[in-house]
């Protein structure tokens, strides 16, 4: 079993625009999490029962909100399924995959209250630059110390 930062930030293009918090909310709601596809790193390597937690970046936030573990492989996205609400954010990706045992933490898990125990980030001061993408694989001891 593998652990993995899911790593979220809001979406601000020309036509849409969406904050981190109303895409958790949506997909969350639905037990789901969505990918854009290929170029996403460690996409091809997640495996069901894998733990996640849900990182939201972005100035003003930077903090761990849950964790989860992985319910169901890799699924391409279907339009036809998705409701009106929904569709600007599914309309963006192009696969996803179910989760399962969503546990929010009592409290938010703030990274500046995390960094220095955690061994993925190197470079304490520059965190920001592990956590780039949409998914960072991070051993068991650095997903305990989150959850």
């Amino acid at each position: 079993m593998a652990n993995y930062i899911f790593i979220i930030n809001d979406i601000n293009y020309p036509k849409v625009k969406l904050s981190a918090e109303t895409m958790v909310n949506l997909l969350l709601d639905k037990n789901r999490w969505l990918f854009v596809g290929k170029g996403t790193p460690h996409l091809y390597e997640l495996r069901t029962n894998d733990n996640i937690t849900i990182y939201i970046a972005g100035k003003g936030r930077r903090y761990f909100l849950c964790c989860a573990q992985i319910q169901t492989p890799i699924q391409e996205v279907d339009l036809s399924n998705v409701e009106d609400n929904e569709f600007d954010l599914y309309n963006l990706f192009n696969y996803f995959i179910r989760l399962k045992n969503i546990n929010f933490f009592e409290n938010k898990k703030y990274m500046k209250d995390l960094i220095e125990d955690l061994s993925f980030i190197k470079d304490k001061n520059n965190y920001g630059l592990y956590l780039r993408r949409s998914i960072k694989k991070i051993n068991d001891e650095d997903f305990i110390k989150i959850s």
